[in-house]
């Protein structure tokens, strides 16, 4: 009050700074809604992406599971030589499909994702220029129980961040 007082003015200077201090709070406060808002905007977009993501990479596996099962299963040259070219691409978009799941992470489902691309390249690896027959067939059986082994921990690791809640460190 002194210091308003001996400056001359009429009024004390917390009345004169309150309309300040008010529209500086007011700003503070829109900027932080704004940031929340930002982060929850760019929260619901990933969580959008990754589900895209990992749909399309669950897709593309049973595609190649398809392909390869036609690959066993088939007799005759061409049958086989269009089910082997069936998993060629198949293999292409599946490995196209993980690299989208590896930058949109998190890495729990980047590593899942590995896990399962490596137990469905297995399967192929164990089929893969065999003759069909009960053999192959007995022998795909067992890599298969590996893919429905990965697949399941895939789609464990996967639903977490498509939920939208925090894994526990």
């Amino acid at each position: 009050m002194l210091a308003s007082v001996a400056a001359g003015a009429d009024e004390p200077t917390w009345v004169t700074l309150a309309p300040y201090v008010v529209a500086g709070m007011s700003v503070l406060g829109t900027a932080a809604v704004a940031v929340l808002a930002s982060r929850q905007t760019h929260a619901a977009w990933l969580r959008e992406q990754r589900l895209m993501a990992y749909s399309t990479f669950l897709g593309q596996a049973s595609g190649l599971i398809s392909a390869n099962d036609d690959l066993v299963r088939l007799g005759g040259r061409a049958a086989r030589a269009e089910a082997a070219s069936r998993v060629k691409a198949a293999r292409v978009t599946l490995d196209q499909a993980l690299s989208t799941v590896k930058v949109l992470g998190p890495e729990p489902v980047a590593a899942a994702a590995s896990a399962y691309f490596s137990a469905l390249m297995g399967l192929v690896a164990v089929t893969w220029g065999q003759p069909a027959g009960d053999e192959a067939a007995a022998r795909a059986d067992g890599a298969m129980r590996g893919v429905q082994d990965a697949h399941r921990a895939f789609v464990a690791v996967a639903r977490i961040p498509v939920a939208g809640r925090r894994r526990s460190a």
